[in-house]
C-alpha cells in the first residue's frame, strides 16, 4: 500500500514539470506577462508553450497586450519557453520593454495561421531589452513573423514585429515562412528604428534536403519587407541575408534623412564566421529594394556589406518607384566584402550609363 502511494505522488512530481500549452488570458486592465494569475495555468519549471493569443470563446482575454518588464529565462537553461504571439489561429499582441534586462526564449513566432481571413494581425513590439536564445542544443533560437502551420489554408498568419529599441540577438529569422509541403507562405513585416539592433549569427546550419548542400538561415525575408528607419542608431548584422528565397515577394525597404545607414555607414552587415554565417547576400527574382524614403544623393550611398558577395537571379533589383524617381545601384569591392550601393546620377553620367555603361542598374523591376 504504501509503494502505491509513493508511486502516485512521483507522478503526480513528474506531471508537475511536464512542459504545458498555457494561454494569455489576463485580469481586466493587467498586461503583466509575470502575473501567474493572467494565464490559463500556471507556468511550471519545464519547458512551456506561452501563447499569447488564443480562441476568444474559451480566453476572452488573450488579445489584450502581454507586457514583459523583467528578465525571463536563463542562458544557461535548457528548458526556456517557446514565445508563440497570435498562435493557434487567433491574433496576439506583446511586447518587450524589460529595461537592461535580457529574455530568453527557445523560440519566438509572431502571426500564424488565421482561424478565418478576417482574423486580425499579430503584433510584437520591442521597445528595450534583448531578447535571445540559450544554449544551442537545447534552444532552436528561430524567430519567425509571419507563419501558414495548416497544410491547405489560405488564411495564412500575417505579423508585424516593431523593433523601437532594444536587441534582437535569435539565431535567424524568417519573414513570412513557408512550411515544407504548404501551398500559402506567412507574411511578415518587421520595422527597424531608433536604436534597435538585429544581431543574428547564424549559429546553426541545415541539410538541404534535395541537394545536401548546407543551408544558412540568417535573415530570411522570404514574404512580407523588412523597413529600415535609420533615424537614431540601429544596426543589422547577420551571417547570412536572403530575399525571396522560397519564391515569396521579398522587398527591402530603406528609409533615411542622412543616408548613413548602420554601423559606419556599411548599411546591412552580411559577415563570415565560423559558426556557420556564409557571409552571402542572396537575392532571388521576387527581390525588391526600395530607396524612395532616402534623401536624393549624388553619392553613392551603401545598403548592405555582403564578406562573401552577392547572388542576384534578376537584374533588375529596384522597385519601380525608386527607378522612377532617378536612383540607380551598383555592387563596389570594399575591403570587408562587397557593397551594394545605389544613387541619382548627375544627368552626365546618365548619358554615359544609357551608352552601354550600367544600362543593367537602370532597370525596372517587372
Amino acid at each position: 500500500m504504501k509503494k502505491i502511494i509513493v508511486l502516485l505522488m512521483l507522478l503526480g512530481v513528474t506531471n508537475m514539470s511536464m512542459a504545458a500549452n498555457i494561454y494569455w488570458n489576463p485580469a481586466t486592465g493587467s498586461d503583466d506577462f509575470t502575473l501567474t494569475s493572467n494565464w490559463s495555468a500556471t507556468y511550471t519549471t519545464s519547458s512551456d508553450s506561452m501563447r499569447v493569443g488564443g480562441d476568444p470563446a474559451t480566453y476572452a482575454n488573450s488579445a489584450n497586450l502581454a507586457k514583459l518588464t523583467t528578465a525571463w529565462g536563463a542562458a544557461d537553461s535548457t528548458v526556456n519557453d517557446t514565445l508563440v504571439v497570435g498562435g493557434y489561429t487567433y491574433k496576439g499582441n506583446f511586447e518587450l520593454a524589460c529595461g537592461t534586462n535580457t529574455a530568453y526564449f527557445k523560440s519566438v513566432i509572431v502571426g500564424d495561421t488565421k482561424v478565418s481571413a478576417t482574423e486580425g494581425d499579430s503584433t510584437m513590439t520591442i521597445t528595450s531589452g534583448t531578447i535571445t536564445r540559450g544554449p544551442v542544443a537545447s534552444d532552436t533560437g528561430y524567430m519567425t513573423v509571419g507563419r501558414n502551420n495548416t497544410a491547405g489554408s489560405a488564411n495564412y498568419g500575417v505579423g508585424y514585429l516593431y523593433i523601437n529599441g532594444g536587441t534582437v540577438a535569435m539565431d535567424r529569422i524568417t519573414v513570412g515562412e513557408l512550411k515544407s509541403g504548404q501551398t500559402y507562405a506567412g507574411e511578415g513585416h518587421i520595422v527597424l528604428q531608433n536604436d534597435g539592433v538585429i544581431d543574428l549569427p547564424c549559429e546553426k546550419t541545415f541539410t538541404d534536403s534535395v541537394t545536401g548542400d548546407p543551408t544558412y538561415i540568417g535573415f530570411k525575408i522570404n514574404n512580407g519587407d523588412f523597413t529600415w528607419v535609420d533615424n537614431g542608431n540601429s544596426t543589422v548584422r547577420t551571417g547570412s541575408l536572403s530575399l525571396g528565397k522560397d519564391g515569396g515577394l521579398a522587398t527591402l525597404i530603406f528609409q533615411s534623412t542622412d543616408n548613413v545607414i548602420g554601423q559606419d555607414g556599411k548599411g546591412i552587415i552580411v559577415f563570415d564566421n565560423d559558426l556557420g554565417g556564409d557571409g552571402m547576400a542572396t537575392f532571388s527574382a521576387s527581390a525588391i529594394i526600395d530607396v524612395t524614403g532616402l534623401k536624393d544623393s549624388t553619392s553613392w550611398v551603401t545598403l548592405i556589406t555582403a564578406a562573401n558577395g552577392f547572388t542576384f537571379a534578376d537584374d533588375s533589383l529596384l522597385s519601380d518607384a525608386s527607378v522612377a524617381e532617378g536612383w540607380i545601384y551598383r555592387t563596389l569591392a570594399v575591403a570587408d566584402g562587397t557593397a551594394l550601393q545605389v544613387c541619382i546620377p548627375e544627368p552626365a553620367t546618365i548619358a554615359m550609363l544609357m551608352m552601354g555603361f550600367g544600362v543593367l542598374s537602370l532597370r525596372k523591376k517587372k
